[in-house]
Order: structure tokens, then C-alpha cells, then sequence
């Protein structure tokens, strides 16, 4: 682990996390004006920051639920296809053996017999 990784871990551990000015290795005391500086750009990259996440979110949450939908979805599909193949009810017997661990194996045989 790094030096500065080292202490943040140590701080985080301790219930105290570091300052900004700890985090820039700042260990003397520094002028008012270069302090509000500092606050002042800490502040400016926050307000990106959160004006970026709430852009990026909604979106992806969006996308999250479809994906979410979706797969849902094949796996209903999968599960009938394999509800009614031969060998569905073998396959689903085994200690687990899911649907799609037997529809893979379903696929695997069907493509070597017809080899």
C-alpha cells in the first residue's frame, strides 16, 4: 500500500476522515487568501461533480430496470423452453441445477449430435 493510501486507511479506521489540506500533504499553516482559494475550488469541483452525477444517473438507472426487464425476460423464456424439453425435468433434478445451467447443457448435447 502507498504512503498516502496508508493514511487515509488509517484515518478512515480511526473514524476521522482527513481534511482536504491533510489530503494535499499540507502540514504548515497556509495564508487566508491561498485557504479561500483552496475552499473555493473544492467547492467549484463538487458542484461539477454532483451537476455530472445528476446528469449520468436518471439515465442509467433507465438503462438499469431495462436491462433488469430484459433478462428477466430470456430467463421466463428459458424457462419454458427447458419446462418442456426431454430432458428438462433430468437436468433440473440435479442438486443446483438451475434452468440456465440446464438449458446450456441442453445446447451443448443438441450441437454434438448433430456433428
Amino acid at each position: 500500500m502507498l504512503e498516502g493510501e496508508s493514511k487515509r486507511v488509517e484515518a478512515c479506521l480511526s473514524n476521522r476522515l482527513p481534511s482536504p489540506l491533510e489530503e494535499m500533504g499540507v502540514r504548515h499553516e497556509i495564508d487566508k487568501q491561498s485557504y479561500e482559494a483552496f475552499l473555493w475550488m473544492a467547492n467549484f469541483q463538487m458542484n461539477i461533480l454532483i451537476t455530472m452525477t445528476a446528469a449520468i444517473i436518471p439515465p442509467m438507472s433507465h438503462q438499469r430496470n431495462e436491462s433488469i426487464a430484459k433478462r428477466q425476460a430470456i430467463t421466463d423464456l428459458i424457462e419454458k423452453e427447458v419446462a418442456t424439453h426431454p430432458y428438462g425435468g433430468i437436468l433440473l433434478s440435479f442438486p443446483y441445477f438451475g434452468p440456465i445451467a440446464a438449458a446450456t447443457i441442453i445446447a451443448i448435447v443438441s450441437e454434438s449430435t448433430q456433428i
